[in-house]
């Protein structure tokens, strides 16, 4: 049930309207709704790739942030209990002495977008998601790239960051972020779409979040390292 009948309301309202426009299951010839920047996706950055693509698709049908959040974290779950190596390419990249199996972005988008589809049906039919009390923030964004050719920056609003991790025992907490990308997009979208994964993923992150976050941008940094070096990517972000 949602928090009270006039949201479950606007909530089964924006289900059906994005159901009727989703036009899904999207087969293995269609194009996604989103298409991924990156060709490839390593085991570990599924989650991310997941929740940001889930939160686009929903934004631009102006869905309500909590709904959007919560449908992203059961999408992913749903996604990550599944065997995925079936998607695996059959050629794995070497990353230092193991090798690191991938899949296409844009297979895994497909796969994403299908879920959330399933995932939009059932929730319409019977609404599990319950808002938490949580505070309001007004926020704006405003970006210009200058005399660049194309923007290199990214943002991240997640307002309803217990919501999209589902954290149960923790007071409501929200995420915001600036990427100020150099040399391309690559690093900052990255790190758009990872730092606060692999933030809430620390097993000290409820305890000491501060030392929670200096680990993540260590690991989102080491990872991203070993992404640019498989890919030949020649950029950064602060």
């Amino acid at each position: 049930m949602a928090g009270s009948a006039a949201e479950e309301k606007t909530f089964r309202r924006f289900l059906e309207l994005f159901i009727r426009e989703m036009r899904m299951p999207l087969q293995e010839s269609d194009p996604v709704p989103t298409r991924p920047l990156s060709d490839l996706v390593s085991e570990d950055e599924v989650e991310g790739e997941c929740l940001d693509l889930c939160l686009q698709h929903l934004y631009k049908y102006n869905c309500p942030c909590s709904l959007a959040a919560a449908l992203a974290r059961a999408t992913a779950d749903s996604l990550l209990q599944t065997d995925l190596s079936i998607h695996h390419l059959h050629k794995t990249v070497e990353d230092g002495a193991d090798p690191l199996p991938q899949m296409e972005s844009v297979k895994l988008a497909r796969l994403v977008f299908n879920r959330l589809f399933e995932t939009c049906c059932v929730w319409q039919k019977e609404l599990p998601y319950r808002r938490r009390p949580q505070p309001y923030y007004e926020t704006s964004i405003h970006a210009i790239k200058n005399m660049r050719r194309k923007m290199e920056d990214k943002h991240v609003i997640i307002p309803d960051f217990n919501t999209l991790f589902n954290i149960q025992d923790q007071e409501e907490q929200a995420f915001f972020a600036v990427f100020d990308g150099h040399g391309g997009v690559d690093a900052a979208i990255y790190a758009a779409n990872h730092l606060h994964v692999n933030l809430v993923r620390q097993e000290c992150f409820s305890q000491d979040p501060n030392d929670a976050l200096c680990r993540a941008f260590k690991l989102t940094d080491e990872r991203f390292v070993k992404k640019a070096s498989r890919e030949n990517l020649r950029c950064g972000t602060t």
